[in-house]
């Protein structure tokens, strides 16, 4: 415990408080950035490519596609699949199909395919407890 008393303390305290809300500040205004550079798709957005580069950070994936075309996908997972989130599944040199009007994802890696809904599970039954 830091007692008023303690000047040498206190500063560190101060410092240490300081420097906690300019960490926090830079990692927000980093995720905000990314979230203007990287727009979810749209339902009538039709998405076909290779990916080219990505990036993850918790349950969002970045994606860049063959085309130059960024977007982000968040919160998907198919528990029939190892690894079951997408963020952790999708390779650079995947090729991601999306239909306009459909939610659903498919990757395409070594002439076989992958199903993803965007934004949801799928096979919530063999996900392990």
């Amino acid at each position: 415990m830091i007692s008023l008393d303690d000047k040498k303390g206190l500063r560190n305290l101060v410092k240490a408080m300081i420097a906690g809300f300019t960490v926090s500040v830079l990692v927000f205004g980093y995720i905000s950035y990314q979230q203007e550079k990287y727009q979810k798709p749209v339902n009538s957005e039709e998405i076909k490519g290779e990916i080219i580069a990505l990036s993850t950070y918790q349950s969002v994936v970045n994606i860049e596609l063959d085309d130059n075309r960024k977007f982000m996908i968040v919160d998907s997972r198919n528990y029939g699949l190892e690894p079951y989130a997408i963020q952790t599944f999708l390779r650079i040199g995947d090729y991601l199909i999306k239909e306009p009007h459909s939610d659903t994802l498919t990757v395409i890696r070594d002439d076989k395919f992958y199903t993803f809904v965007l934004g949801k599970d799928l096979n919530t039954t063999l996900k392990k407890p």
